[in-house]
């Protein structure tokens, strides 16, 4: 028997547990780059990309990336594991298995679409949690990639096919 899962609270945003900060749900750009401790990603001249290293979901440590163009409100963040040099591996598999277990614990069993979609590897895995859709996935574009996608009052990414 599976045990109940340990809540987490995804229902004003992401928590990001270093900086004890709470990444709102609806920020504005400016807002967002005032929260915890951000970063630009990849190009300092680009402010619509922000960038965050931190623990969320209960102690899993993550990159977190918000695009907030113009006028645009956060409703969405791209999340992948920040592992540790030389410590674990690093490819794509190994990451979705060591999101997947984390968030199973913490969220119970997810609703699974179909690997159909394009390049993947594995099943794209789909959690609801308080107005969130959470999807996992892994595959090839440019290079193996595993992501976690937060998605707040808005249809998420990958959605089932009918």
């Amino acid at each position: 028997m599976t045990p109940p899962p340990i809540p987490i609270s995804l229902e004003k945003g992401v928590l990001l547990e270093d900086s004890q900060s709470l990444l709102c749900w609806g920020a504005s750009r400016d807002t967002a780059w005032s929260i915890g401790n951000p970063s630009h990603h990849r190009q300092t001249d680009d402010p619509t990309r922000i960038k965050w290293e931190e623990n969320i979901l209960g102690g899993l440590p993550c990159g977190l990336l918000a695009y907030l163009p113009d006028s645009a409100t956060l409703d969405r963040v791209s999340i992948w594991l920040r592992l540790p040099e030389n410590t674990c591996p690093r490819d794509a598999r190994y990451q979705y298995c060591r999101l997947f277990d984390h968030l199973f614990v913490r969220l119970g069993q997810p609703h699974i679409i179909s690997a159909g979609l394009g390049n993947f590897y594995a099943p794209i895995l789909t959690w609801k949690h308080q107005n969130c859709v959470l999807q996992l996935y892994t595959g090839e574009h440019h290079g193996d990639f595993t992501s976690l996608e937060i998605t707040h009052g808005k249809a998420p990414r990958f959605q089932e096919r009918k």
